[in-house]
């Protein structure tokens, strides 16, 4: 029982886990788009003036360009796995357990902030997803 709950918490994480590689990603596209903005104000007018700055700057506009195609396959990935974690908690009867591994996995909240909607402590949001995991592992295992 113990391993099918951490399939269950692995896939239920998976929108978690896209949502933490969109952020680095696109952190990565702002720098090279700051590191972009100074080549391009170092380029020369003159033709040909340019020289190394030139392919360095095409060399950026490429790579930043292959970081936005990653980004957005990653967002569609994610809405993906998003909406299947959706489908697996809508065969759940609805509880307090239902809401937190909703707000958790899917809306991607914190315990605490979970907790603070709810009024509820942080162990208890913990139990209540811990609760919810065992519930998910059975029907993901068809009990």
């Amino acid at each position: 029982m113990e391993k099918s709950r951490d399939d269950v918490k692995r896939f239920l994480s998976i929108p978690m886990e896209l949502d933490r590689k969109i952020y680095e990603t696109e952190e990565i596209i702002e720098t090279l788009r700051a590191r972009a903005a100074k080549t391009t104000s170092q380029l020369s007018p003159a033709p040909g003036g340019s020289g190394d700055k030139g392919k360095v700057m095409e060399e950026l506009v490429i790579r930043i360009d292959e970081l936005e195609q990653e980004a957005e396959r990653m967002r569609q990935e994610k809405e993906k796995a998003a909406a299947e974690v959706t489908l697996l908690l809508s065969q759940m009867p609805n509880s307090a357990e239902v809401k937190v591994l909703m707000m958790h996995y899917v809306e991607l909240m914190e315990f605490k902030d979970i907790g603070n909607r709810l009024n509820y402590t942080v162990r208890y949001v913990q139990k209540l997803n811990d609760r919810g995991l065992a519930k998910a592992a059975r029907i993901w295992l068809g009990e």
